[in-house]
């Protein structure tokens, strides 16, 4: 809730929401408590007359989202006043009632559920665990990792199915590893399912790639995704076969990457981005940018697999074409990177690295600096292009460049010394193309 007004300001919005009537006063709490609320839904159709009056003085302004209409408060610092004025069983009537009205609507839309289960919880109420999974699974991709582990904690006890266990499980774990709560993680996802069940190879892949890259332990999480494989049949096979190729680039294993991916493409198991996207990197590392253009998934469809495929693939297209048609090319691509999701900190640190790339192509070795340096500083989860030891190996490579060769020399030291929790070995310099 956004915080209170105080003094003079608190004092006009309070004056100026003091003569309403009470269907206009109703409304507006209802609005306070679950917006954007559709204009439509049951209990709020019945305000149409205060909706209208309220939208005249400007209290209340409308949005389209598809086919609804949606309702907010023109400014939150009026949410605020409203529901401080609230009282506390009022409230909880309110926040059920709305609840109640969403749920009954299908919850078709990709919010209703995650606005759903934080009314009942608000209002005292205990969602279905299977609710609190799928708003848990919705805080995950806004990175709120917070209020994802909260919910996933809460849904876990109560699951009272295998599959809603292991979802449960999934984005607990994925929570604590991307606050960098790795061996938390790893003690949360360590709990396998049997083989065959609903998720569990994805939750064995989740673990080997927290365990190589967030604990540094490579060779257990290698042996661990191979054991994943031999148990699981099937299309269930695609997230380990991602997590191997993720394994892969991070011991230097590019060969064997691009390998896996053409074995996949002729056999059984279609390959997803989880595997093309690393390939197509690879490829670039081993000198086939070319190749690494022409995968499928490096297209705008990509965007709708695994959290990480979509823009990694733009970027990863990005990265290809300063090798093959050059940086203008590159630049454009990169620049055309909107939909991406900035709320990740490995995003921003994936497109300060595309950036250096294309500093260090135009000869701008003051500005490749500078993105690693801000790269470097960027709190992010660690994964296979945002290891801090790959990092530094960039930074010194980029600080020699730029003949800076004293600083460059204790970056190189750390960019290449031993692996450990949470400090993982990378491709070096010498393997990572320019």
């Amino acid at each position: 809730m956004p915080a209170e007004p105080a003094g003079r300001l608190g004092a006009l919005i309070q004056l100026r929401l003091g003569g309403l009537r009470l269907d206009e006063r109703e409304l507006l709490q209802l609005v306070a408590l679950a917006e954007p609320l559709e204009a439509d839904l049951a209990g709020v159709a019945g305000l149409g007359r205060a909706a209208e009056s309220l939208n005249r003085s400007g209290l209340v302004v409308t949005e389209r989202s598809g086919r609804r209409l949606r309702l907010r408060l023109v400014y939150p610092l009026y949410s605020a006043v409203v529901l401080r004025a609230l009282p506390e069983l009022a409230g909880r009537r309110l926040r059920r009632q709305l609840a109640d009205v969403i749920e009954a609507t299908g919850t078709r839309r990709h919010d209703d559920v995650p606005r759903m289960v934080g009314l009942r919880l608000a209002a005292g109420q205990t969602p279905s665990a299977e609710q609190l999974v799928t708003a848990a699974k919705a805080a995950l991709r806004a990175h709120d990792f917070d209020r994802a582990e909260e919910l996933a904690s809460l849904a876990l006890p109560q699951a009272r199915t295998q599959a809603t266990a292991t979802g449960a499980r999934l984005v607990l774990g994925q929570a604590l590893e991307d606050r960098g709560r790795h061996p938390e993680a790893d003690r949360v996802l360590a709990e396998v399912p049997e083989p065959h069940q609903a998720g569990s190879a994805e939750l064995t892949a989740v673990r080997a790639v927290n365990m190589a890259f967030g604990l540094g332990r490579l060779s257990e999480a290698v042996g661990v995704v191979e054991r994943g494989l031999g148990e699981t049949r099937g299309p269930d096979r695609l997230p380990l076969h991602g997590a191997r190729s993720l394994l892969g680039l991070l011991d230097d294993r590019f060969t064997e990457v691009v390998e896996a991916a053409a074995t996949l493409d002729a056999g059984a198991d279609r390959p997803a981005g989880l595997v093309t996207v690393p390939a197509a990197f690879a490829s670039v590392e081993l000198g086939d940018p070319a190749a690494a253009l022409t995968r499928a998934l490096l297209a705008p469809e990509a965007r709708e697999q695994h959290r990480f495929v979509g823009a990694a693939a733009q970027w990863v297209g990005a990265y290809a074409t300063l090798h093959t048609t050059g940086v203008a090319d590159a630049a454009a691509r990169l620049g055309a990177m909107r939909w991406w999701d900035e709320g990740d900190p490995r995003e921003r640190v994936r497109s300060r690295c595309c950036a250096t790339r294309l500093h260090r192509a135009r000869g701008n070795r003051a500005a490749a600096v500078e993105e690693l340096r801000r790269a470097g500083a960027q709190e992010a989860s660690p994964d296979w292009l945002t290891t801090r030891p790959w990092l530094l190996a960039q930074l010194a490579a980029a600080l020699a460049e730029a003949d800076e060769h004293a600083e460059a020399r204790p970056h190189s030291r750390r960019g290449a010394g031993p692996a450990g929790p949470g400090r993982v070995l990378p491709s070096g310099p010498r393997r990572c193309r320019a």
